[in-house]
């Protein structure tokens, strides 16, 4: 309840969170837009597949990492999203689309992000787009990805890339 109270209660212009609980919150009831890691987190079973449903910019303090911890994936978004400078790795959702990130709508940015070791056991090892829109700049990498369609990435809806780089990812289909 003191989490709680103190996001709320926030008035700064970009919140930082420094565990998994503190995303969440920050995430689902914070009035923050825009959320800074301060610490790498790992996803677990009491908060995994976090859903993002309204208009967020997450930036990673330098070094930052969000790990799925082998068995899950960390965010599905449905909202205008932009990431920055975050490092994803090791996420595994039990099924479906995407292994780090499934994004159902709106217009997704991935600014300086790094994928690796991520996999999806149908499509999109790291990211899958359904519906929406994503755009991949300012040196986003994809490495050692993995599913059976789409090694990296998969999508049904458009991508636009800027200065990416793509190296040992996998579709095992």
């Amino acid at each position: 309840a003191l989490l709680l109270v103190a996001l709320l209660g926030s008035s700064c212009e970009a919140l930082t969170v420094n565990s998994l609980p503190e995303l969440v919150t920050a995430i689902l009831v914070s009035p923050d837009t825009t959320i800074e890691l301060g610490a790498n987190i790992t996803m677990d079973s009491s908060s995994s597949d976090i859903p993002i449903v309204r208009p967020l910019t997450l930036k990673a303090a330098a070094g930052t990492t969000l790990n799925g911890g082998g068995s899950y994936r960390i965010f599905t978004v449905n909202a205008n999203v932009t990431f920055e400078g975050i490092t994803f790795t090791n996420a595994k959702p039990a099924a479906g689309v995407g292994g780090a990130v499934n994004i159902t709508n709106g217009t997704v940015t991935f600014t300086g992000c790094t994928f690796s070791n991520n996999t999806s056991s149908v499509s999109g090892g790291a990211v899958h787009v359904t519906g929406g829109t994503a755009g991949f700049g300012g040196t986003t990498s994809f490495s050692a990805n993995s599913a059976p369609s789409g090694g990296a990435l998969s999508s049904l809806s458009p991508l636009s890339f800027g200065d990416v780089i793509f190296s040992g990812n996998i579709a095992t289909g």
